[in-house]
């Protein structure tokens, strides 16, 4: 009886050994690559924004619209809400009613780290560059893989003619992918054009624009008169720093 018991085990061991050495199958290799993304920031992230003095948790949707949550501010202090933003080549550009128009550049250090970058106006009202944060993706969320393009859906979408005073008369073109590119007419191609992108939320616009050699960042809010004409009013900091309407002009929808 000992012996059979003993012939079993050593069977039974023998048995395990094979299984263990068995080839198993070989394991898909995860290529993913977020900064091959158009849009990388899709899907929720956190940050230290320095500017800000605070840690937000930020979940960026496909729809050109965010949800944001201050830590540590309760909802009925402001400490949750929403906003729209935009990406472009390296720009996000993004709006909040409590900060206005912002603009960052930013660069995808590996697939749960993007570093941004704040871009302040200079004197001239010239973009340079400011903080830079990382943004990290929150633990456990969903991770998008696929390469998701703006498709956005908004009454500015189209062509639009307005003369603005002392400047001249203005072709402004807003794309469904977020681009836009202003032309002042009479000018030479290269110098009268400024491609850039815009963000709309509510009835708030936020443009950036590469003009001149430089960049720039630019706040309006708008209304619908007709299906042809937008009523446009430049937004500026008064002096508390509130965002108040300036010079309004109509914006003509222009005849493809």
């Amino acid at each position: 009886m000992k012996n059979q018991i003993s012939l079993f085990l050593t069977l039974l061991l023998c048995f395990a050994l094979a299984s263990c050495g068995a080839k198993q199958p070989e394991q898909i290799a995860d290529d993913f690559d977020l900064a091959e993304l158009s849009n990388p920031f899709i899907g929720k992230w956190q940050s230290d924004i320095p500017s800000a003095g605070m840690t937000l948790i930020f979940d960026y949707k496909a729809d050109g619209t965010f949800d944001y949550e201050m830590v540590g501010v309760p909802a009925e202090e402001g400490g949750v809400g929403s906003g729209g933003y935009v990406v472009y080549d390296n720009i996000q550009v993004t709006w909040l009613d409590f900060e206005g128009a912002a603009a960052y550049t930013f660069e995808v250090a590996d697939n749960d780290t993007i570093n941004v970058t704040e871009l302040e106006p200079n004197d001239s009202g010239e973009l340079v560059p400011g903080n830079t944060a990382p943004f990290t993706r929150v633990e456990g969320s969903e991770v998008n893989k696929k390469d998701t393009l703006f498709s956005l859906n908004n009454p500015l979408i189209g062509k639009f003619g307005a003369t603005i005073p002392d400047e001249g008369t203005w072709t402004f073109e807003f794309r469904t992918d977020g681009s836009s590119e202003f032309v002042l007419a009479d000018v030479l191609a290269e110098q009268g054009v400024a491609p850039g992108c815009y963000v709309v939320f509510g009835d708030k616009l936020a443009v950036y624009m590469t003009f001149g050699g430089a960049n720039y960042l630019k706040a309006y809010s708008f209304a619908v008169a007709d299906t042809d004409t937008l009523t446009v009013s430049e937004l500026a900091p008064n002096e508390t720093g509130e965002l108040v309407p300036g010079n309004t002009l109509p914006f003509i929808r222009v005849a493809e």
